[in-house]
């Protein structure tokens, strides 16, 4: 029915069988009636045209490839709609968005395959998984999951080429064999959550992820989980039980690992060939790392690490610009060519845990100067040390002991003997600092007495000195000699002799007071 542009499904009809309008080519117009409650296998199938459609509220399945290859650009789920079949909308390149009134459990397989104009899509609440290649080569840009979401199923993301943000919840627990392979503009993730498992290859050839940052444990990291991407940093929070064959192998941009928590094995080539990576400091509960982990990590200078485990053979093989290795307590062996062709490396801190170095495990790893073992003195006493390092080592080396002194002796030093530090550590040995001459510490003052001066002697003030160097101390000082008191010879006193003076009293003549007569002055008239 190539040529059939429009129908209208008479009233009572309750489903729409399989391929029933597959091949309608010139459909642009369907109405369905109230009554269907189901669409079969491929009942729009290629149907070019079709850009829309409004199911009906009795609807309740839509079947196995159902809109198949449509000209769908927009469709809503009704609310009773309990099941949406395989591929349901594979290969619909005009499709946009989808709205999902229903609550769906899962995304079954193959359902957006190809769906290559759709941008967004926001999970629905209700979802728990996606299924096989559900969004697969289609044009997803942000992917928000829902908060029932748990499974990323297997090549649910493959070849999504434009996916450049994933929100994850809190709920996630295992993203599948190659989950978002080949999604190469993918930037960074972050995952919220505790106990999940990743399986083998989920992020290969994502050559733009730069970081991954998970805030929790990891139970399984699979084969290649982050190999052969553009990743530089990786952090996680919580702790790893398997850090899975190649994890991270051939990232030659990795710059940056960061475990928070314990890791339990690390298998075969996790590490390998991560070119950039110059640091590694792994956590003390280390259970097993396997054949060849770091080998030809070619940039890494330094390496810490430790559990109840034996090194396996070429674990840090070809690590040419390894200097430092520090092995914490728990590792018992080093194994078969461990370090061989670590050409830079200078020293190696042992563990007492230690009780072999296996053949040729540090075979090459010399330049010119001998290679140095730090260890302590109870570990350099174990005889079946001494033999590996002789017998099986394949290295120049020199060993560095580390003692365990206890509490200084302090012997001060005087003005005339030096003084001294000394330690001693159980096993016999020990250690002394001698102190340099101490000139103003004497053990032997001397006072000098104090002299009183005389008439004809100077006397001295108290002083002192040390009697083993000689040193004046207080310096004693001259007190002048007294000066002579001269005789004084008593000068006699005269009495005076008092004549008594006869006072004279003068007799006083009256003077007698005359009172003058005034004589009037005559007044002349004018």
């Amino acid at each position: 029915c190539q040529s059939l542009k429009s129908f209208k499904v008479p009233s009572g009809i309750k489903v729409i069988n399989n391929s029933t309008f597959s091949g309608c080519i010139s459909l642009t117009e369907i109405e369905l009636g109230n009554a269907i409650e189901s669409i079969d296998e491929a009942a729009f199938n290629s149907c070019l045209s079709l850009e829309k459609i409004t199911l009906p509220e009795s609807l309740t399945s839509i079947g196995m490839n159902a809109f198949q290859s449509s000209g769908l650009i927009a469709i809503e789920i009704p609310k009773s709609v309990t099941n949406i079949d395989i591929a349901a909308f594979r290969y619909c390149e005009k499709l946009e968005n989808i709205k999902f009134n229903n609550s769906p459990k899962k995304i079954e397989d193959f359902t957006f395959l190809r769906c290559i104009s759709l941008k967004n899509f926001e999970m629905p609440d209700s979802v728990e998984s996606i299924g096989f290649m559900s969004f697969a080569y289609s044009g997803i840009e942000t992917y928000k999951c829902g908060t029932s979401f748990t499974k990323v199923g297997s090549r649910a993301f493959e070849g999504c080429e434009g996916l450049k943000n994933i929100e994850f919840n809190s709920k996630l627990e295992s993203i599948e064999y190659q989950g978002f392979v080949g999604c190469t503009s993918l930037e960074s993730i972050e995952i919220p959550v505790n106990n999940i498992v990743i399986e083998n290859y989920p992020f290969q050839s994502c050559m733009a992820l730069k970081t991954i940052k998970i805030d929790g444990d990891i139970d399984k990291c699979g084969r290649y989980a982050f190999g052969y991407t553009g990743l530089e940093e990786f952090e996680i929070t919580g702790s790893i039980g398997l850090l899975g064959e190649c994890a991270f192998c051939g990232l030659s941009d990795l710059k940056s690992v960061k475990f928070g928590g314990s890791i339990d094995n690390i298998d075969y080539s996790a590490f390998s060939g991560c070119i950039s990576l110059k640091e590694l400091i792994l956590p003390g509960s280390i259970q097993y790392i396997g054949t060849a982990a770091f080998a030809g990590c070619i940039s890494l200078e330094y390496a810490e690490l430790g559990g109840q485990m034996d090194l396996n053979s070429s674990a840090f093989s070809g690590c040419i610009a390894l200097k430092k290795v520090i092995l914490k307590d728990g590792i018992k062996s080093i194994g078969n060519g461990t370090f061989v062709g670590c050409l830079s490396l200078e020293e190696v801190v042992v563990p007492d845990s230690l009780e072999s170095i296996q053949e040729s495990a540090f075979f090459g790893s010399y330049d010119s100067d001998p290679l140095v073992f730090t260890m302590t003195c109870s570990c350099q006493n174990k005889a079946a040390f001494d033999y590996s390092v002789n017998e099986y080592a394949s290295a120049k080396a020199n060993l560095n002991i580390i003692h365990e002194f206890g509490k200084p002796t302090i012997v001060p030093s005087t003005c005339t003997t030096e003084g001294y530090e000394m330690v001693k550590c159980d096993c016999g040995a020990g250690e002394i600092k001698p102190y340099a001459l101490d000139p103003d510490n004497h053990e032997n003052i001397v006072t000098d007495k104090a002299v009183a001066p005389t008439i004809n002697d100077s006397g001295l003030t108290e002083g002192s000195h040390c009697e083993s160097c000689g040193k004046i101390i207080v310096a004693q000082e001259v007190i002048p000699a007294l000066i002579p008191v001269p005789t004084v010879t008593p000068i006699p006193t005269v009495k005076p002799t008092v004549t008594p003076v006869t006072t004279v009293v003068p007799t006083v003549t009256p003077v007698p007071t005359s009172i003058p007569t005034a004589t009037p002055v005559p007044t002349a008239k004018p």
